[in-house]
């Protein structure tokens, strides 16, 4: 199991996209705080990250 395990790397792919899907609207929302939109990115930018990352 590892990298080379293409079943586990759908699973990270699949988990990575449920994130963005739970995360999508916060920034959105009228009572979001600017703090709360800057952690939202931050979390958007490491999701990214690891998205890039798990075929490399």
């Amino acid at each position: 199991m590892g990298r080379n395990d293409l079943s586990y790397i759908a699973s990270v792919k699949d988990f990575l996209r449920q994130a963005r899907d739970m995360i999508k609207f916060i920034s959105m929302t009228p009572t979001a705080t600017a703090e709360v939109k800057a952690e939202v990115k931050k979390i958007y930018e490491e999701i990214e990250q690891a998205d890039r990352e798990i075929l490399s």
